[in-house]
């Protein structure tokens, strides 16, 4: 904008400066017109100027969330940067009370070599892990508010009676290598990858506690 205000003076002082080098007191009327025209055309850059950087100025803020997920749950866990899922309908249907605020359309599967589905779901102030076995009616759900899931992670934890044996899928934020699985008096270590665990053992019952290193 400056550029161009300061190349319009410069023609506007040539017809001046040629008047008073001449002597003449009163300018042509063709150059008054064309001096008029510059000024008027001065004036409107300058205005559109003001109004497009007013406008901007009003524009909306952009938006705080990326595809319905909160942004402080995009920025922490990279699985809800992915491109969605969502919950299929007869496993919405099998929940019934669903969680209130959760986003099922928003799910993102978790990818393990398992048998069964996993789903990290985003809500307003919690996340959930949505769980299928095959062969099994029965849909499992974890939820952990969102400062929880940021502390220890969020994990679902499937017992099978028969074998003893115990599997648990779990998602952690950003950042984090190590999971310490604490159940009673044992502490397992497992390695997160891509902000997932999994972790297979013999111990009958579901972890106390989850530190994230």
């Amino acid at each position: 904008m400056q550029r161009l205000t300061g190349k319009l003076m410069a023609v506007l002082r040539m017809p001046i400066e040629a008047s008073r080098a001449t002597g003449r007191a009163c300018r042509p009327r063709r150059e008054s017109w064309q001096l008029c025209l510059l000024l008027a055309l001065m004036l409107t850059v300058s205005l559109t100027a003001c109004g497009t950087k007013k406008a901007d100025s009003e524009r909306a803020p952009t938006r705080t969330s990326d595809e319905g997920v909160s942004r402080r749950l995009a920025t922490n866990f990279a699985l809800l940067r992915t491109s969605r899922d969502g919950i299929p309908l007869d496993v919405r249907r099998t929940l019934r009370v669903p969680v209130p605020g959760m986003k099922w359309s928003f799910a993102r599967r978790v990818p393990v070599s398992l048998p069964g589905t996993y789903w990290l779901v985003p809500g307003s102030e919690d996340l959930c892990i949505v769980a299928t076995n095959p062969g099994s009616p029965a849909v499992g759900t974890v939820c952990a508010s969102v400062k929880q899931a940021l502390r220890h992670g969020i994990a679902n934890t499937s017992l099978n009676p028969i074998s003893g044996n115990r599997i648990i899928v779990g998602v952690v934020p950003n950042g984090v290598r190590t999971v310490l699985v604490q159940s009673g008096a044992s502490t397992t270590s497992v390695r997160a990858r891509q902000g997932r665990f999994v972790l297979r053992d013999s111990v009958s019952s579901p972890p106390d506690l989850l530190i994230l290193r």
